[in-house]
C-alpha cells in the first residue's frame, strides 16, 4: 500500500508538472529540401512611386514540418554579389507559407540594402524554417530577383539666395540650404553666419521659381501665394539663427548665442560612401560670406552607395557628429551612424547645431 501510495504521488506530481509546461512540444528535424515556388527565378519589379500601395512582391513556399511544433519563417535578402553573413530581413515571424509586399514596403528595403534608384538590382532571397531562437533552422534554394527601385524623397527644400548669403544673387552658385526639420517638413532652420542685407529662398536650385520672401511680415512664395515676385528678407549680420515655416508663414531672425568652435575641416566616413578607413571619404567645403566663415559646410555631387556614414572634424574621431534620421538630422556627439540611401545627393553641415541634410540631386 505505501508503495503505490508513492507511484500514485509521483505520477500526479508528473501530471501537474505537464500542465504548467503546456508549451513543451517536441520537434523532429525536418528532412530534404523546400523551395520558394513563387515568384520565378530571375524575374524582376520595376517600383512605381506614384503607387506606393500596390503589391510589387508575392512570396510563396513549401511548407516545413518539424513535427509537432509551428514552424516560423523568416525572409531574408541580400544583394546578389554578397554573403548571407548579414541579411537583411524582408520579413520575419511568418507562421504561413507565403508573404506580400507593397511597393512603399519593398522600395523601403531595397532603399537600405544600396540598391542604386532607376536601375535594376540583383538580390537574393531565401526563406529560414525554424521553431525557436535555439533550434536549427532549414533554408530554401536562393531565389534571384531583379529590384529597380526609386528615391523616396518627397520634400520640398528651401536654398539661400541674395547679398546677405555666399551666393549672392546667383541662383546656381553652390547656393546654401536652409535645415529642414525631421519631425516637421514644413519647419526650416539656418544657423550661421549671414551679412545685414537683403535675402531670398528658391526651392530649386538654378532655377527662380518658385521663390520664397515676405509680405506684410509673412513668409510668402510666388506662385503659391501670389502672383508677382515677394519682397526680399531683410537680415540683421552676424551669426544668426533664421527660420522659416513654410505652412504657418511665420519667420524670423535672431542672433545665434551658443558656443562657437571652429574646424579646420569637416569631413563625411563610413561605409555609405565608400568606408571606415582612416580618412574622411570627403573633406567638405566651408562657404564664407565676405570673408567670413559661416560654419556651414557642403559637398556637391556625393556619390552614395548605400549603408551609413558620421560627420567629424579634423580627420579625427575625438569630434564627430551621428544620427538616427535619413536626409534631414540633428548630429550629436558620438552619436548613431547617420543612414543613407544609394544615390547622389548635395550635402549640407551646419557645425554650430550638428544639423545636417542630404539632398539627392534629381534630374
Amino acid at each position: 500500500n505505501t508503495f503505490k501510495i508513492l507511484l500514485a504521488t509521483l505520477l500526479f506530481t508528473g501530471l501537474w508538472s505537464c500542465e504548467d509546461e503546456q508549451d513543451l512540444i517536441f520537434s523532429t528535424p525536418p528532412t530534404g529540401d523546400f523551395s520558394i515556388l513563387t515568384p520565378d527565378n530571375g524575374g524582376q519589379v520595376i517600383l512605381n512611386k506614384d503607387l506606393p500601395d500596390n503589391i510589387a512582391l508575392t512570396l510563396s513556399w513549401d511548407n516545413v514540418s518539424f513535427g509537432q511544433t509551428p514552424t516560423l519563417y523568416d525572409v531574408e535578402m541580400v544583394k546578389e554579389a554578397d554573403t548571407w553573413d548579414a541579411p537583411m530581413l524582408l520579413g520575419t515571424g511568418y507562421n504561413n507559407s507565403n508573404a506580400i509586399y507593397t511597393v512603399a514596403e519593398l522600395n523601403e528595403k531595397a532603399n537600405m540594402l544600396g540598391l542604386a534608384p532607376d536601375v535594376l538590382g540583383a538580390v537574393k532571397i531565401r526563406i529560414k524554417a525554424y521553431v525557436g531562437i535555439s533550434g536549427e533552422p532549414k533554408y530554401s534554394q536562393e531565389l534571384v530577383y531583379l529590384i529597380q527601385p526609386y528615391l523616396a524623397y518627397f520634400f520640398r527644400d528651401l536654398f539661400l539666395v541674395g547679398p546677405a548669403s555666399s551666393a549672392g544673387w546667383n541662383n546656381d552658385n553652390n547656393n546654401l540650404a536652409m535645415f529642414r526639420s525631421p519631425d516637421n517638413e514644413n519647419e526650416y532652420t539656418y544657423t550661421g553666419y549671414l551679412a545685414g542685407d537683403a535675402l531670398k529662398l528658391l526651392e530649386k536650385m538654378g532655377a527662380w521659381q518658385p521663390q520664397w520672401g515676405s509680405q506684410d511680415g509673412q513668409l510668402t512664395s510666388n506662385p503659391l501665394h501670389q502672383s508677382n515676385d515677394p519682397d526680399v528678407i531683410n537680415i540683421s549680420g552676424g551669426l544668426v539663427t533664421f527660420t522659416a515655416n513654410t505652412n504657418s508663414r511665420a519667420f524670423s531672425v535672431s542672433s545665434y548665442t551658443g558656443s562657437v568652435n571652429s574646424y579646420s575641416v569637416v569631413g563625411i566616413i563610413g561605409a555609405g560612401i565608400g568606408g571606415w578607413g582612416d580618412a574622411d571619404q570627403i573633406d567638405m567645403t566651408q562657404a564664407q560670406v565676405n570673408g567670413n566663415n559661416t560654419h556651414v559646410w557642403y559637398a556637391r555631387n556625393v556619390n552614395v552607395v548605400g549603408g551609413e556614414v558620421k560627420f567629424r572634424a579634423n580627420n579625427g574621431w575625438a569630434v564627430n557628429w551621428g544620427g538616427s534620421t535619413e536626409f534631414s538630422g540633428t548630429g550629436t556627439q558620438d552619436g548613431p551612424n547617420i543612414p543613407v540611401s544609394a544615390g547622389v545627393y548635395n550635402v549640407y553641415f551646419y557645425s554650430l547645431t550638428g544639423n545636417y541634410m542630404f539632398i539627392p540631386v534629381q534630374e
